[in-house]
């Protein structure tokens, strides 16, 4: 049976004609039109319904094709609206077929998605590059990814409330830049009701709603301080109970998602809108359950602190966590102080920070005396980092007055060059743990057997898999699947996370916990560097954005190893970037690098994709 994504609305024409009708354009449309043109112009009206906002567009002089697959709004709209400005067409989403047929011209084609909607996306996009109609992306994907759209003419970076008339202004005028960007993030309290009425009837398994943006915590896994920033901004009770009531006007009935990225990120703020939230249920019949995207934040810390007893150095202990961060010495310690504080009192953790990018033998030591007398640390952060320090530490024949208990190396593939150097360096245990985006702390070298990594199967289903789809057998590599087994939000269900690993077999151990024997990682994406070390996107891009202050001179940017003692760094430059700018980078970037490595950049107007569609930050045509 073939959905077309329109049925049941023939049979509730007459009741959602009146629906439709009872709202006027300017109250569903006020709060935006003062970015419509001001003069007359080609207006695509898709899922036109009884021609409301259609009839109202051309009352304002601009000529609107009204797309409406169902043949009863369009009966309806004829005799409500009649205009000679207004041509109906029949014709349906996602691939307006109709449309495409009789090839005509549009102004504009704005897209917003998220990450999981690239594919679709792109493809949007290759039609209207073919069709000759320019495009503007927005959203999630294209603030926190720009680099991947390249085949979009203009993006619309970061929150739109502050954004989009300047741009829209800038469009007409002919003098759009490709990169637009809000200077400050939004009053979310000016934001307007989301247009809940537009979706399509009874296709939802829940509804969304966001009441704050921003989250407090530094983690460095976590890209959401990027697009939201630090500082929490939350809507009104008033704006809350408002959005509540229009999504109980479209007659939804059920589960409503909170989808901020920390719901909890302003307590005080949280603690002062529930009760607005349980009168708003009790006067309307308690229609809706509410939940947002902490359900599973037991199991995340439970596999957190079971894997750290592991390392040896259990939660009950007073044993200093000292962070390798990417973050450059400047701004190491540019943390939340209550989110430390918090760790210290409930999970007994100290935090130091030392730079791995910048910091010598002699600051680690410095920082190592702030610790009280006796106290043991423990080092924790990406393998390369933690390696380079170590390189340091055994070039300048420093000894540290005391080993740390342990290293927990997590974030990268751990190489063999950067387990040497850090077992000669710090001569202490090296446990690698494995933590994936998709799923935290998933996974973690044996205490017993450091060979093999246990995965934590009350957190995900992992699968290696062969390129045919069926299980490797134990010893054999293949691509490493998750299934997500806390995340009810958006679940994760044979996902490939686009990583390698080695099948496990039984642990002698006896703790009877899935195995890998290896995570690969991502190594097509790695700079190898002459002296054994490895490079991974995250660090290469925290060192041109954070060390070398980057950002303002390039738009994209690529890192093609040509050579096992060479490297391109291929820019899309801004009109800042200059010849001054490409001899720094290419100093900054081979004293990065290590010895042996010859560094050249290059400028070009475009980074080509790959056949996958994703554009490498990290790129090999070398054999190394």
């Amino acid at each position: 049976m073939r959905h077309t994504g329109n049925e049941g609305y023939a049979e509730e024409a007459d009741a959602l004609t009146r629906q439709y009708e009872s709202v006027r354009f300017v109250d569903v449309h006020g709060p935006v039109l003062h970015l419509l043109p001001t003069g007359p112009s080609d207006v695509l009206d898709i899922g036109a319904g009884t021609g409301r906002d259609a009839s109202a567009l051309a009352a304002m002089g601009h000529r609107v094709v009204a797309v409406e697959p169902t043949a009863e709004f369009r009966e309806r709209a004829a005799r409500l609206h009649p205009s000679p400005r207004i041509e109906w067409v029949s014709d349906h989403l996602p691939n307006l077929p109709v449309l495409a047929r009789r090839g005509r011209q549009f102004d504009v084609v704005m897209l917003t998605g998220m990450h999981v909607q690239r594919q679709s996306l792109h493809e949007v996009l290759s039609r209207c590059r073919k069709l000759g109609v320019p495009t503007v992306v927005g959203g999630p994907y294209a603030t926190s990814e720009p680099h991947l759209l390249e085949d979009a003419d203009h993006l619309v970076v970061g929150e739109g409330e502050d954004t989009i008339a300047g741009f829209c202004e800038a469009f007409e005028a002919g003098r759009a830049p490709r990169i637009t960007q809000n200077a400050e993030r939004p009053d979310v309290t000016r934001t307007p009701i989301p247009r809940y009425d537009l979706l399509k009837k009874n296709a939802y398994y829940n509804m969304s709603l966001q009441y704050s943006r921003g989250c407090p915590f530094s983690c460095e896994f976590c890209d959401i301080i990027v697009v939201f920033g630090r500082v929490p901004r939350t809507k009104t009770a008033e704006q809350v109970q408002a959005e509540l009531d229009a999504i109980h006007a479209t007659g939804f009935r059920g589960s409503v998602f909170f989808v901020d990225d920390n719901f909890i990120g302003n307590k005080k703020a949280v603690r002062a809108i529930l009760p607005h939230i349980r009168q708003w249920q009790e006067r309307h019949g308690w229609p809706f359950e509410f939940y947002t995207d902490r359900a599973d934040i037991d199991a995340r810390l439970g596999s957190f602190m079971l894997f750290w007893e592991w390392a040896g150095t259990p939660a009950w202990e007073s044993v200093t966590h000292v962070v390798v961060s990417l973050r450059p010495a400047a701004t190491v310690d540019g943390h939340s102080t209550w989110v430390e504080r918090a760790r210290q009192l409930f999970l007994g953790q100290r935090m130091l920070r030392v730079s791995g990018l910048e910091a010598s033998p002699v600051e680690l030591t410095a920082r190592l005396r702030e610790l009280p007398r006796g106290t043991d640390y423990l080092l924790w952060g990406l393998p390369s980092s933690i390696a380079r320090l170590g390189a340091r530490l055994l070039a300048s024949e420093a000894v540290l007055e005391r080993p740390p208990r342990v290293i927990v190396a997590s974030g990268e593939s751990l190489v063999p060059t950067d387990l040497e150097t850090m077992a000669r360096a710090f001569d202490c245990p090296i446990v690698n743990h494995y933590s994936a985006y998709e799923v935290l702390h998933l996974a973690q070298s044996c205490p017993e057997n450091p060979a093999l990594l246990h995965v934590d199967p009350t957190r995900a289903i992992a699968r290696v898999v062969r390129d045919d789809g069926r299980d490797a057998a134990p010893g054999e590599a293949g691509r490493l699947v998750l299934t997500d087994l806390g995340n009810w939000v958006m679940p994760f269900v044979n996902y490939d996370i686009g990583d390698r690993a080695r099948r496990g077999g039984r642990c002698p151990c006896g703790r009877g916990f899935p195995t890998l024997e290896m995570v690969e990682g991502r190594l097509g994406e790695t700079i190898r560097t002459p002296g054994g070390g490895a490079i991974s996107p995250t660090v290469l891009s925290w060192f041109l954005i954070h060390n070398c202050h980057a950002l303002p001179d390039l738009w994209e940017f690529q890192a093609v190893q040509t050579a096992p003692d060479a490297l391109t760094l291929l820019v899309v430059p801004t009109p800042r970037f200059t010849t001054d700018t490409a001899r720094r980078l290419e100093t900054e970037l081979a004293k990065f690098l290590g010895a042996g490595m010859r560094v050249a950049v290059e400028t070009v107007d475009r980074i080509p994709s790959e056949p996958s569609g994703k554009r490498l930050i990290i790129r090999s045509t070398a054999s190394v």
